[in-house]
């Protein structure tokens, strides 16, 4: 009966540590917007504005993906531990093990979360880079190929957007994060083809304005 009550208050205080550690990497994030490019200082990689710090979003990101596989190896350690323990103590670490996959899989929506917030700003940024280099080449010089990838990457961008609005209508973990995997490869999908319509676009102004010289 001892062992039981503390299997159980231990695993409870590893959950509610997972569960603050995942809030901490996003409140310190938080607190990095907020107070991000002071006076006179020099943003890393911001927009305009300087509210978004690329750096940070990258780090906080790095550290939710290492909490998820951190979490992810407990939950397999603790269903491998299980099978050599007496049935009472073994039906704990089941539990706990269940316990511990949610936690990862919250872990993992809370990063495509903030991965869907770095990819949203690598988008725009490209898309306003998109504009001026048509600007400057003039659209009637814009090859058919690369007009086709600009509308290409705006209809991916907003099929992962649909998708992130069927994952979060979703009750269930599992098909939640499925869509969400969905959407960020969509959206990845989107960024590279602005990379690419944004080399040709580059070389082409570059073209153009040494022709006019």
């Amino acid at each position: 009966m001892k062992t039981k009550f503390y299997l159980a208050f231990i695993f409870s205080i590893v959950y509610f540590f997972s569960q603050a550690q995942t809030v901490k990497i996003l409140d310190e994030l938080e607190y990095k917007k907020q107070n991000s490019n002071p006076l006179g200082s020099k943003p890393t990689f911001t927009d305009p504005a300087g509210k978004f710090d690329m750096t940070a979003h990258n780090d906080s990101l790095q550290q939710l993906l290492e909490k998820t596989e951190e979490l992810t190896l407990m939950a397999l350690k603790v269903r491998n531990d299980a099978h050599t323990k007496p049935e009472a103590v073994k039906k704990i670490l089941f539990s706990e093990a269940v316990n511990l996959d949610q936690q990862a899989q919250l872990t993992q929506i809370a990063a495509s979360n903030l991965s869907s917030r770095i990819n949203t700003y690598k988008f725009n940024s490209n898309k306003t880079a998109i504009k001026g280099y048509v600007i400057k080449a003039g659209e009637e010089n814009v090859p058919l190929y690369t007009k086709n990838l600009i509308f290409d990457s705006e209809k991916l961008m907003r099929f992962a957007k649909e998708m992130r609005e069927e994952a979060n209508a979703q009750p269930n973990l599992a098909a939640k994060l499925g869509n969400m995997g969905n959407a960020d490869e969509q959206e990845t999908l989107a960024i590279n083809k602005q990379v690419e319509a944004l080399s040709t676009l580059e070389k082409l102004s570059q073209a153009v304005l040494s022709a006019r010289k």
